[in-house]
């Protein structure tokens, strides 16, 4: 069966048991339920992609160091001290 006629099979079981009226609430609910679940889905989704897209677009540097360049690590030693200078 295609998914047309089970919904037509469905709208017509519940049309017999819940009655017409009932059965034209239940599918005006339904309907509304499913435009506020899409809004709220949309709205979670731009505020997911405000809130990562400047950590995602964020340039890094390159972490590759060139072949055959020196990598000397900086110590605390390394570091200039502007209070040696007051001694």
């Amino acid at each position: 069966m295609s998914m047309v006629s089970e919904f037509l099979v469905l709208g017509v079981i519940g049309s017999v048991v819940l009655g017409p009226r009932k059965m034209a609430k239940l599918s005006a609910d339904a309907a509304r339920l499913m435009q506020k679940f899409k809004a709220v889905q949309q709205d979670f989704t731009q505020h997911l992609q405000s809130e990562l897209n400047p950590v995602l677009a964020a340039p890094t540097a390159p972490s590759v160091v060139e072949p055959g360049s020196p990598v000397h690590p900086v110590s605390h030693q390394d570091a200039p001290d502007s209070n040696k200078e007051h001694l």
